[in-house]
């Protein structure tokens, strides 16, 4: 037909166009030009001579879709090209080859520009680099002279995994299956982790200015962040604990030394040096057994793991604020590069704590509560229960209305004497809305303190209280039984209505809107069939249950706690 189209045969187009890319030097960026500049840069390739792959094509297509690009809305787009080839796979591949590296890399790098060139990517191959050559690596040793030079770079052992075939350490992320990446056959041997002498640079030297430089990058908040967390800059205090009956010290590295009250057990990283020496006979072999299983997997594994596994020493260590014994106990989740591979455990107030708590019915003791609503002169301290309503059968939820301004309200009150908060509950539910037919008491989680103005008494209060979600029939209502200055009526509905009001009445609601939400989630819970789970409270707040620190905010009692504890040799700041 004489309006078919052509057939397209790659060995012919291609070829065709790619020998006027390189006569004409389309793809050359010129980088004195005054155009804006966009550098698409993806990873050098280590010439190995098995040639490229498809994750190569994947790579570098990506790179060259967003260099032609940006060519094309009017930038000087410079695709690089370069080669990482000196390294341990151009070494081993010259090993094999018995010849040299130099040797080897001047045979293989031609069959990579041909197989680079036919896939069409638009590299500017004027300023080719190749990082065996003396021109390029020169400067490396420069640079690393010069870290030295200024106390950059230093030696020290660290665990590491070691591959016997290939006689080097491998990152996390090269060991697969427990295998070398480069050699994974069902017949080659598993890693290992080996204690290796090697050189680190002090990156932490410049952690702020990293930090800071970071928030003004054009990049996504979840790249962002994964930054920050790698860079990992915290300010804290190490704290001592005093291994029982034995000489030796745990130290620990916090950011949160006010939660020392809250530090029911020590976890150690299973490489830690001083696991052998504190476990207790009796425990040996279990020790070992964990620490060795622990050894098979890579940091990142450990980290992702969902399920917390660990084993007890059989040790004990005194927490310093308070004196109390605390267990040691060996877990992966710990990491021996991190800190100082030991942590206090705060497991009310730390979620991987909490989850290992749980699975070990380990002990938890909450000791930071939020802080809601600003101060308030004259404030009373009040402490007590405060209980909402939920009827299953209708999904609504009870609270209360004061007749004299129509605010809305919640069943609460202080405890007598000798009275437990749950009881306390109880009562003043049973006082203020009529009801005592109680399914099931649901507590929300540990506590809050709050300012708040009560309009009941006409005073400022400064209260401590517990919150609770009392199961109900909404018919099995009694009369109640109001003081003298209480007036309130009843209200059933949804728990949006409710929320709603205290986000428009004065300052003062926020420990309440919190409750509320808890009070949704535990609704649902009961719904559900399910146990209420509250959420682990990990910010800052006031301190409860903690001595002479009681009463405190967080942010001021780290700083006392640590002074305190390094007056008598047992913290300093870091």
């Amino acid at each position: 037909m004489k309006n078919e189209i052509p057939k397209y045969n790659p060995e012919e187009i291609e070829p065709k166009w790619q020998k006027i890319w390189d006569e004409t030097g389309v793809y050359t960026a010129n980088l004195a030009s005054e155009k804006p500049k966009y550098i698409a840069m993806s990873m050098f390739n280590y010439p190995s001579g098995a040639g490229i792959h498809i994750g190569h094509a994947m790579n570098y297509t990506i790179s060259d879709v967003k260099a032609r690009f940006k060519r094309q809305q009017g930038f000087e787009s410079y695709h690089p090209i370069g080669w990482d080839a000196f390294g341990l796979p151009a070494e081993n591949y010259a090993i094999k080859a018995g010849v040299s590296p130099q040797e080897s890399m001047t045979t293989i790098i031609p069959s990579y520009h041909k197989q680079y060139k036919a896939m069409g990517w638009s590299n500017d191959w004027e300023k080719e680099i190749s990082t065996h050559l003396p021109e390029y690596y020169k400067w490396t040793q420069w640079i690393f002279s010069q870290m030295y030079k200024h106390n950059l770079a230093y030696q020290d052992k660290r665990m590491q995994w070691w591959c016997n075939q290939c006689q080097t350490v491998l990152a996390n992320e090269q060991v697969i299956d427990g295998k070398c990446w480069r050699h994974e056959g069902a017949d080659d041997p598993l890693v290992e982790k080996k204690e290796v002498k090697q050189w680190f640079f002090k990156i932490t030297e410049y952690a702020d200015e990293l930090l800071e430089a970071t928030e003004d990058l054009d990049w996504t908040e979840s790249v962002k962040t994964a930054q920050k967390n790698w860079i990992g800059r915290s300010v804290g205090a190490e704290v001592k604990f005093v291994v029982e009956d034995k000489d030796e010290t745990i130290t620990v590295f916090t950011t949160r030394a006010d939660t020392l009250f809250g530090a029911t057990f020590l976890v150690l990283a299973p490489e830690h040096e001083m696991v052998r020496r504190i476990t207790a006979s009796g425990h040996k072999d279990q020790v070992e057994a964990y620490v060795a299983a622990s050894t098979l997997k890579t940091e990142v594994e450990r980290q992702a793991a969902k399920e917390k596994t660990g084993v007890f020493t059989g040790a004990y260590a005194i927490n310093p604020v308070n004196g109390e014994k605390v267990p040691i106990w060996v877990a992966d989740y710990v990491l021996v590069g991190y800190g100082t591979g030991a942590i206090m455990a705060v497991p009310a107030h730390d979620e991987r704590d909490n989850e290992f708590a749980k699975k070990l019915n380990l002990p938890i003791q909450e000791i930071v509560a939020p802080d809601f609503g600003s101060p308030l002169p004259g404030a009373v301290d009040v402490t007590g229960p405060v209980v909402i309503g939920f009827d299953p059968n209708t999904k609504e939820f009870m609270s209360l209305i004061n007749t004299r301004n129509r605010m809305r309200w919640l069943a609460s009150g202080g405890l007598n004497d000798n009275e437990d908060y749950e009881t306390a509950a109880l009562r003043e539910l049973r006082e203020e809305s009529g009801y005592s037919n109680v399914k099931k008491l649901i507590k929300l989680g540990g506590p809050t303190y709050s300012y708040y103005y009560n309009s009941n008494k006409d005073s400022n209060r400064r209260s401590f209280s517990y919150m609770y979600l009392a199961i109900l029939d909404k018919n099995e209502k009694s009369e109640q039984l109001l003081e003298p200055h209480e007036q309130y009526e009843v209200q059933w509905g949804p728990i949006e209505n409710i929320i709603s009001d205290f986000e428009k009445e004065p300052e003062g609601r926020g420990h309440w809107i919190d409750g509320m939400q808890r009070a949704k989630a535990a609704a649902q819970a009961y719904l559900e069939g399910n146990d209420y789970v509250s959420p682990t409270f990990t910010g800052d707040g006031v301190l409860f249950d903690a001595g002479r620190y009681s009463g405190i905010p967080t942010a001021m009692a780290r700083e006392q706690i640590v002074a305190d504890l390094a007056q008598r040799g047992l913290a300093k700041e870091k």
